[in-house]
């Protein structure tokens, strides 16, 4: 986690500078704020590698996210952008009987809110109607998570990570959770904090000689496995996980306000 700290607060610091050594006065429309809102598609990358660790399948997914920007202009066509959004993150699994198929027994849902702070550097063409391109790295702290697993039966699956049967039971099981009233010494924790890239793509149209709006296409990867443990294991999960990491992509759009 350090070493992404470290790569963060480097282009903070880089951005910033370059930010300043071009400063001039009389720039007009140098400050700006704005409110964004959008809908993400979220999933969870697994890199795993055991055998007979498949017995989950990834559901689509849309949440929702809000926030607000502010950005300062150094050159004409670049900027400085520094946004804190609500992100409403996780992933949802069909539990199947059989390894990298068969049938739905069950679900596994995974909910992450996240405070994420990005930081990035976008440039823009010229005219009323224009692309805006952004670049650049966030932090995401987490504000609550859980990870539940929901069978629908009882049953046994022929082939697990152990490499042979397993048992499971009808119910929903508490995997994982940040609420200290609902933590047991069989639940786990997660991973409070996270860093992203984050490439962003999309157009700006100005409303007034003050005001523009923007929409955009955004993809932020994440770098740091959700859950604290090293590996997770669990009696009422069919599968073993060593890293999971946030992906998130889709769609916002913003009203923005020079200063």
């Amino acid at each position: 986690m350090k070493k992404y700290l470290l790569l963060f607060s480097t282009f903070c610091y880089s951005a910033l500078g370059f930010a300043q050594a071009d400063y001039t006065p009389s720039t007009t429309n140098r400050f700006e704020v704005g409110l964004k809102a959008g809908i993400n598609n979220t999933w969870i990358v697994i890199d795993n590698e055991l055998q007979n660790n498949e017995h989950h399948n990834h559901q689509f997914m849309i949440k929702p996210l809000g926030g607000a920007s502010v950005g300062l202009k150094f050159t004409e066509s670049a900027s400085i952008m520094l946004e804190g959004f609500y992100s409403r993150q996780g992933a949802k699994f069909d539990l199947t009987d059989g390894n990298d198929g068969g049938s739905k027994i069950g679900e596994k849902e995974i909910k992450l809110d996240y405070l994420v702070v990005p930081l990035l550097i976008k440039y823009t063409g010229a005219g009323e109607t224009r692309f805006a391109f952004q670049i650049g790295g966030q932090m995401a702290f987490l504000l609550s998570g859980t990870e539940e697993n929901t069978f629908d039966k009882s049953g046994t699956i022929e082939n697990s990570y152990t490499g042979g049967p397993r048992a499971y039971t009808q119910g929903t099981y508490l995997l994982a959770t940040t609420d200290a009233d609902k933590e047991t010494p069989e639940t786990g924790k997660f991973n409070k904090k996270d860093f992203n890239v984050v490439a962003d793509i999309g157009m700006e149209h100005e409303l007034s000689e003050n005001s523009y709006f923007s929409l955009g296409l955004r993809l932020a990867y994440g770098f740091k496995d959700i859950r604290a443990e090293e590996v997770q294991a669990s009696p009422n999960d069919l599968d073993k996980f060593t890293l999971r990491y946030n992906v998130t992509g889709g769609l916002h759009a913003g009203i923005h306000w020079f200063l």
